[in-house]
């Protein structure tokens, strides 16, 4: 995969584009070759990118490349990114919702309820342990 450069208000860098993640990005076009698929994705100008990786000085030239150390590289657009942490926050809350649902709904099920005119008692069954039954000759 060749190399590009991304600019900005702060200056001109090389993006070594080999092992680079592309996450949530349009793809241009398809390739197959056997077992092998490549995917072409398209970065346009003047749209904001959240680039991830490793910045090193070679020859005089600023290159982002994968950190091997942290095993991160990846590139994706910085909207898509906001709106995806925010859906990722309400799975969450639904699934804690959704737990307290099914403990209402087990508890009511399994529990006996008794409903006076202002109080409402939930009786929970006691859990005994059996023991060992069997007779000692």
């Amino acid at each position: 995969m060749p190399s590009f450069f991304v600019e900005d208000d702060t200056g001109k860098v090389l993006v070594d584009a080999v092992e680079l993640d592309f996450f949530l990005l349009p793809v241009n076009e398809t390739k197959r070759n056997g077992k092998i698929i490549e995917h072409e994705h398209c970065l346009y100008a003047n749209r904001e990118y959240l680039l991830i990786g490793k910045a090193i000085r070679k020859d005089n030239k600023v290159i982002i490349t994968r950190d091997k150390l942290r095993n991160v590289f990846g590139i994706a657009p910085s909207g898509a990114l906001i709106s995806r942490n925010k859906l990722e926050i309400v799975k969450r809350r639904a699934r804690y919702y959704a737990v307290a649902i099914a403990l209402v709904i087990v508890t009511i099920l399994f529990a006996k309820v008794d409903v006076n005119h202002t109080r409402t008692i939930i009786y929970l069954p006691l859990h005994t342990h059996l023991s060992d039954t069997r007779s000692s000759d």
